[in-house]
């Protein structure tokens, strides 16, 4: 029987938090005996009835739990015994959670592109006479804005035109860091998220980690699909240093997303939509059919030749089943810091990858190091001994299956080794290096991880948890390039391109426009005189945009590349 892998990992001096599927177990850190857990609430009295907890977060005192699942409920829990103290709905699905540093406030983003704090316990409700029903309002196909951050429970910090893929507070609280899938990191203040402060252009691909080093609190590290991971001065917005990571973590990429079918004889993708080019309320034109003299002949010949020279359809089709095989996607899931024995580290982990990876800070030339456990790891999270790492991998994935033709002409199946995989691993630092923890020498709460947290769980169960969600969702496909790229024109000359775009689209193409005119009016009261050595009537410097327009520095578009 098949069981929950444990999705999360929360450590602290007296008590640690693992997360399996829609369980929370509170262990005991020194001896490993379980304190409490979901796992003997009935489903009746389960907060969450929306299938596995997909965020947890607890304050740093470890006095509180918050988690929140596919229901959309913010749901609060007392650490010592997991008794629920509130339960109340959020707007949308969320995308990232956490406390503030007192405790009594919680942060949460969410997919429409909002980011909303909620009170530790919700105001009382008064009961009050309802007022009279408004009169409706005339139907209209805009949709209001203040419908769409419409939120009873929290209030609103910010919002992006854009999914928020992941956040965080700085540590001194004044500020908070948001990154989304279209490329964007965002400084605003907190909790006035109003006030932007800076932006962290740069990225070509979306973000999905980020990370301030306990070392250094002015350098933010970011890592999303872009091959490498950038370090940043968040405050001044410039770019210090890259860190190639992709070669290093692609031998170690276990799982590929499926590739999205574009059609075909299944209907499965681009059905029923019109070919482009064809005018509204045109039908498409049907397939010509062949001449009956030469279309027969040809399809005769070449039934001929593929009957004489069998090894090229062979090697046809081997070239497009290669084709077909899914590519190497790079989502970047957990970066963290992590300083002993003076060394100062930075690790991060990759969604479907089977290793650890880690380099020093400050940045050197030596490429990325690694930890390889040979499933993909889940979570990571820093030990109490000051020294450890606990990491959660995927006991649940094996090598896909190999077929082997034997002698004989017979075809066997293997999956790979079978047997007990600790789903739990403890890796130590040690002269220089990280070091996997024997299972003799690692703590009781190793033990009671692999053993006492583990639920049997059905394929449909593991499938809810939607493990790789990450590398089908967040890499834009060629449709969703292709349609900025159509709508992109920031001059508006062409009409007919803009209104293929959709409201979202439209917004994200205005913020950039204007993010880009500010930062070239900074840049140009930045420069002042040394600006005007230029060539006459202009100033030399142009600043070039990565959609593909070319503006000078007061904010002018001058020519399309």
């Amino acid at each position: 029987m098949s069981k929950y892998p444990l999705t999360r990992l929360i450590f602290g001096r007296e008590a640690s938090i693992a997360l399996a599927g829609p369980h929370i177990f509170v262990l005991d850190s020194r001896t490993g005996n379980i304190r409490c857990s979901t796992q003997n609430i009935s489903d009746q009295s389960q907060p969450h009835s929306g299938g596995p907890i997909q965020f947890i977060a607890t304050d740093v005192d470890f006095v509180h739990i918050a988690t929140i699942a596919g229901d959309k409920k913010l749901v609060v829990w007392n650490l010592s015994d997991l008794q629920v103290l509130s339960s109340r709905e959020i707007p949308k699905r969320a995308t990232g959670l956490t406390f503030t540093r007192d405790g009594q406030t919680i942060i949460v983003s969410d997919k429409f592109g909002d980011v909303f704090y909620y009170p530790l316990h919700p105001p009382p409700v008064e009961e009050t006479v309802p007022p009279p029903a408004p009169p409706e309002p005339e139907p209209s196909t805009k949709r209001s804005s203040l419908v769409a951050h419409d939120n009873k429970h929290g209030e609103l910090i910010l919002g992006h035109t854009s999914i928020i893929t992941t956040f965080l507070l700085t540590p001194d609280e004044q500020y908070i860091i948001t990154a989304d899938r279209d490329e964007h990191i965002r400084v605003s203040w907190y909790p006035k998220g109003y006030h932007i402060e800076r932006y962290c252009l740069g990225s070509t691909k979306f973000l999905s980690a980020l990370c301030i080093p306990q070392s250094d609190h002015s350098v933010l590290i970011s890592g999303g699909g872009d091959p490498s991971l950038r370090v940043w001065d968040w405050m001044s917005g410039k770019l210090l240093g890259e860190v190639p990571i992709f070669e290093h973590v692609r031998p170690f990429l276990k799982v590929k997303p499926e590739r999205k079918v574009k059609g075909g004889e299944s209907g499965v993708g681009r059905k029923g939509r019109k070919k482009r080019g064809a005018k509204e309320g045109e039908a498409e034109k049907p397939a010509e059919p062949k001449a009956e003299g030469g279309g027969a002949g040809e399809g005769e010949g070449e039934d001929e030749e593929k009957r004489q020279n069998p090894q090229t359809e062979e090697a046809a089709e081997r070239a497009e089943q290669q084709s077909s095989e899914p590519e190497d996607v790079l989502v970047v899931s957990k970066i963290a810091s992590f300083n002993v024995e003076e060394e100062k580290m930075v690790l991060f982990s990759a969604v479907g990858a089977s290793a650890l990876f880690y380099f020093a800070y400050p940045l050197s030339d030596a490429p990325p190091r690694y930890v390889d456990f040979g499933k993909p790891v889940l979570d990571f999270a820093l030990g109490t001994e000051g020294n450890s790492i606990w990491v959660s991998v995927d006991g649940q994935w094996h090598e896909p299956a190999a077929v082997n033709i034997t002698e004989d002409g017979d075809v066997e199946m293997s999956n790979g080794p079978e047997g007990e995989v600790a789903v739990v691993r403890h890796i130590r630092w040690r002269d220089g290096q990280f070091h996997e923890s024997a299972t003799k020498d690692a703590p009781p709460l190793f033990t009671a991880l692999n053993s006492s947290c583990l639920i049997e769980a059905s394929h449909k169960d593991l499938a809810a948890l939607e493990l790789y969600s990450d590398l089908a969702f967040l890499p834009k496909s060629k449709r969703e390039e292709e349609g900025e790229e159509e709508g992109s024109d920031p001059g508006g000359e062409d009409k007919q391109k803009d209104k293929r775009l959709g409201v979202r689209a439209l917004g994200r193409q205005k913020a950039r426009m204007a993010l880009l005119r500010k930062q070239n009016e900074e840049l140009e009261e930045g420069q002042g005189a040394s600006s005007s050595t230029g060539a006459k009537g202009g100033i030399k410097k142009m600043v070039c945009l990565r959609r593909g327009f070319c503006v000078n520095m007061k904010g002018k578009f001058m020519v399309k590349v």
